[in-house]
């Protein structure tokens, strides 16, 4: 448990008496929160005994330093009347699911919920809601122990708060061993909600904690219920988790059956290997890739066209794969991979500037390394004009992922790149007398031999483009 917990079971007389008396609080803490927060808390509590709830419990028992909060009430009517009328700026627009916004003179918006409790048909996700009586009926609704405890506010004055942790499903003691379990009936928690399924995996890979062997078998067994979540909820979650990391986000993805329903092309992936051959040792499609996506976190910042290029950028090869001579060969997998990147991209929703610089990106992956072999000017200028179309973000994504492909830096292509870029283009003058067939491609001929000679007198490129022909 972090130091920067002050919590004490038996403080006093006083505090022992009524641990008592609530089997649920385990422990009284202090804490220091924002002045404009407090302020909020103890003008509630002239209403109704606030209590903070949620993620942002969890994270001040981590020991994190800054965190959301949420807070959670019985008198929700009341306190948003009295919230209102004392001028706060009050959004009601989730009013009906006993939730409002409450925007602070800091900029900050804290959640004000009441206590609630929720009824799920089990075919979309939105429950039906109803108040509850009690806070422990509150956090009983929530998806994992470690995300059911609350704080009571108990005194607040300035930043400083008194409260009592209250924990009826013992999620401090599951945050001390590092472990995710749902509340009460995994497979409950699931059906009510299959998103769950996929935030206990980012939980897992965000806080470096196991997910408890019901939770992974319920998940496993429940995967396909995923189809009732959409498209763009989905894709929300795999971004958060692969954004931490990308390399335990697909292992665990693997590993808990769900690329079943979300990402099919994964199977196969884990069943075909590469030979001995460069940078390969005889690993899994799917081995290799998880290795990638660790080598693309070392070497770079993880961004969304990053993280999905180095994802996707073989996963053509289980359709191209053959043997021949004692050989492993892919020959044509970045275009197939492509083509399968294009489809999954639009599949979860992704807007078309994401799906083109990935596709894009991986359809020119190989031809990086390459030209880089090479080590010539004119193998990578065509790459540059003809394949990326002279556009930045799409070639830095290319880079990126063959230097995540062999874990190394790739920072000559990029230079040269960077040298190219400096080269004036060629003047659309140069080409007016050609039929207008022809223009568009005697000009990307002129610019790659441009780049490769860096000619940048354009008299000397009026003599060299009579000699292209298309």
């Amino acid at each position: 448990m972090s130091s920067a917990l002050k919590i004490s079971k038996k403080s006093s007389e006083e505090l022992h008496k009524e641990v008592s008396q609530r089997s649920s609080v385990k422990y009284f803490l202090e804490m220091h929160v924002d002045p404009y927060v407090g302020k909020l808390l103890k003008d509630i509590s002239k209403v109704s005994t606030p209590y903070i709830v949620g993620g942002s419990v969890r994270d001040f028992l981590m020991g994190k330093d800054n965190y959301d909060y949420d807070v959670a009430v019985k008198d929700f009517d009341e306190v948003v009347k009295h919230l209102i009328s004392l001028g706060y700026n009050v959004s009601t627009e989730a009013k009906s699911f006993r939730v409002v916004k409450v925007s602070l003179e800091n900029g900050e918006v804290v959640d004000v919920a009441g206590f609630r409790t929720e009824e799920y048909d089990l075919v979309s996700r939105k429950p039906k809601v109803a108040p509850a009586e009690t806070i422990e009926q509150d956090l009983s609704r929530r998806d994992f122990t470690i995300n059911a405890m609350a704080i009571r506010v108990d005194n607040i004055s300035g930043d400083k708060l008194i409260g009592a942790l209250i924990d009826p499903f013992d999620g401090l003691r599951d945050l001390e061993k590092g472990i995710i379990r749902a509340v009460r009936s995994p497979v409950a928690r699931i059906m009510e909600d299959p998103l769950r399924m996929l935030r206990a995996l980012r939980f897992a890979v965000k806080f470096r904690f196991k997910i408890v062997p019901e939770l992974m078998d319920a998940i496993k067994s429940l995967h396909g219920e995923l189809k009732r979540v959409s498209a763009e909820r989905i894709r929300e979650e795999l971004e958060k988790m692969f954004l931490i990391d990308p390399a335990e986000s697909l292992r665990l993805i693997y590993e808990s059956d769900v690329w079943r329903t979300i990402m099919p092309f994964i199977g196969r992936m884990a069943e075909v290997k590469h030979d001995y051959r460069g940078h390969h040792h005889g690993e899994t499609v799917l081995d290799h890739t998880i290795e990638s996506l660790r080598n693309l976190k070392k070497l770079h910042n993880l961004n969304r066209y990053n993280v999905l290029a180095v994802l996707l950028h073989d996963v053509g090869k289980p359709e191209v794969v053959k043997e021949a001579d004692g050989k492993i060969m892919f020959i044509g997998h970045e275009e197939v991979s492509a083509r399968i990147a294009r489809e999954w991209l639009r599949k979860m929703r992704y807007d078309n500037k994401t799906v083109k610089i990935v596709s894009d990106a991986i359809r020119i992956h190989e031809k990086i390394h390459h030209a880089r072999g090479n080590r010539g000017a004119g193998a990578l200028a065509k790459i540059w004009v003809e394949d990326a179309n002279e556009d930045p973000e799409v070639m830095e994504i290319a880079i990126e992922i063959a230097e995540a492909d062999k874990g190394e830096r790739y920072d000559d292509v990029r230079q040269m790149i960077e040298e190219f870029k400096k080269i004036p283009r060629p003047r659309g003058e140069l080409v007016i007398h050609l039929p207008p067939e022809k223009r568009g491609k005697t000009l990307k001929k002129l610019r790659i031999i441009q780049l490769r000679d860096r000619i940048t007198d354009m008299e000397k490129l009026k003599k060299i483009i009579r000699g292209i022909t298309i």
